[in-house]
């Protein structure tokens, strides 16, 4: 920059650059985020590379937190819910606290169905399958079962008398 140009007018020519890391070349730098060139600049390669990584982590992985608390409050909505629902299965009934059991069940069919018939499928159409796609269209689903949820329970709400008019299998 400026700075540069005064060093070198001054008459330490080439060797004021030998205290500045050097920028990256132009037409790579025009591409580059303004905060990443400036850190190029003050901190040096190394350092501005290990900040970029670890903005890359927190980009992946700050969706996590939010993420596990709507899955968490999932499964206790689906037990509240359960207690309010027709649970009888043939002879059998269904309680409430077992209601999580389809949870452990839906995980082991979906994963294998997901990595050998659905994923390769979606990569063959073109659609990217990468870990953050998948993270955001499971957030997506997760948001959908919470609106199915909430649906369900204005199911519930409108049974007269308070009978268990929506039976428990509703909420898989």
């Amino acid at each position: 920059g400026d700075e540069d140009d005064d060093a070198k007018s001054a008459g330490f020519g080439e060797a004021a650059d030998v205290f500045s890391p050097p920028p990256p070349p132009r037409n790579d730098r025009e591409n580059l985020p303004k905060w990443y060139v400036a850190a190029l600049r003050t901190h040096g390669k190394e350092k501005a590379d290990e900040v970029r990584q670890v903005l890359n982590v927190i980009y992946i992985m700050a969706p996590f937190p939010l993420f596990w608390c709507l899955f968490d409050q999932q499964s206790s909505t689906w037990t509240i819910q359960a207690e309010q629902l027709d649970g009888k299965l043939g002879k059998t009934q269904i309680l409430p606290d077992q209601m999580q059991t389809f949870n452990a069940l839906l995980i082991l069919v979906f994963l294998p169905l997901f990595d050998r018939v659905i994923y390769p499928a979606l990569r063959r159409c073109g659609f990217a399958t990468e870990p953050l796609t998948r993270m955001l269209a499971g957030m997506f689903l997760a948001s959908l079962a919470f609106v199915t949820a909430g649906v369900l329970q204005l199911r519930v709400d409108s049974c007269p008398n308070g009978e268990k008019c929506v039976h428990m299998l509703s909420q898989v």
